[in-house]
């Protein structure tokens, strides 16, 4: 095999890891994107729930109103922990049970508690 087929062969792996890498960082974009947004939703909602509140609050009027507002938030936050999980596939990481610090997979020890994983 000679050197310039070589070459071509490297560049070719080269060029095919970084067009992988490049769709896994366009996928980790679009997931933080949706965490964004998800979060922009609980957001409003809280200020939602906020003035329902002090409406509630002049009105004299009891808080087990606000139970299916708070049901939603839930539902918003079990969202954004859907996504951030399918993120830390994608970056090849987890959370430490301990400090839930992110932390790579293969690690050993959590490096913010040292805590073996």
């Amino acid at each position: 095999m000679s050197f310039f087929d070589m070459l071509f062969k490297g560049a070719k792996a080269t060029a095919q890891n970084v067009g992988h890498k490049t769709g896994e960082i366009i996928e980790v974009t679009k997931l933080n994107f949706s965490v964004s947004a998800e979060e922009e939703k609980i957001e409003k909602i809280f200020i939602a729930l906020g003035k329902r509140q002090y409406e509630a609050h002049c009105a004299g009027q009891t808080e087990e109103e606000f139970v299916s507002i708070c049901e939603e938030i839930d539902s918003e936050e079990a969202k954004i922990r859907l996504l951030q999980r399918a993120i830390a596939e994608l970056k090849q990481t987890s959370n430490c049970k301990s400090c839930n610090a992110i932390i790579k997979k293969d690690a050993l020890f959590c490096p913010k508690c040292g805590i073996r994983i």
